[in-house]
């Protein structure tokens, strides 16, 4: 049985042309800039209005066309799963819309959630770049060690094995920082680990 999506996050119409001809097994992600993306590109559909469906690699920036990927993608669960709002500020990681950004309470929803924990991840963030960049101002250096789910695993067996409660605590900030780490990177589409 074949099948095919036309879900989409964006409030611009998709064409009833374009989800007509759509190909069995793809997924619309929507207009280009409209969904989040792989910072190499995918595999998958480009639709043009008036024009038909062409297959290749693509990045999804063109905000002209409309972008399919194959149901089973990791782009496609990606953008399923996030739920970022499509006109959320590349500068702020924040929705633009002044009643949607109220759904995002940063202090009230995270800061006073984990207060002490935050406390300890940003001081590893600091003796992270005294590490790496002692002569620069603090900052995330994404080259460096990006194994983030291998390490939060490593971290976590540390964790289970250490003698002492400070021991613990230091692998339980390093496991926070990676697993922050990863999350940032698959919500901005610079996650490093090969699509299976």
């Amino acid at each position: 049985m074949t099948t095919k999506s036309t879900k989409t996050s964006s409030s611009k119409p998709i064409p009833q042309e374009a989800i007509d001809t759509l190909p069995d097994g793809m997924t619309i992600l929507g207009w280009g800039g409209d969904f989040l993306n792989k910072i190499d590109g995918f595999k998958g559909y480009c639709y043009n209005e008036g024009d038909r469906w062409s297959c290749d690699k693509y990045y999804g920036n063109f905000i002209g066309s409309i972008y399919a990927a194959p149901t089973d993608s990791d782009i496609v669960r990606l953008n399923a799963q996030c739920h970022i709002p499509k006109d959320k500020s590349l500068e702020t990681a924040l929705p633009v819309d002044a009643d949607e950004r109220k759904e995002y309470p940063i202090y009230s929803g995270f800061m006073c959630y984990f207060p002490s924990a935050i406390s300890a991840v940003s001081h590893l963030s600091w003796i992270g770049n005294q590490q790496h960049h002692p002569d620069e101002e603090l900052h995330w250096d994404m080259n460096k060690s990006a194994d983030e789910k291998d390490a939060l695993g490593r971290h976590m067996i540390d964790e289970i094995t250490s003698s002492t409660r400070a021991q613990q605590i230091e692998e339980a900030t390093k496991m926070a920082w990676r697993s922050m780490a990863n999350l940032e990177r698959l919500l901005t589409g610079k996650d490093t680990y090969p699509t299976k």
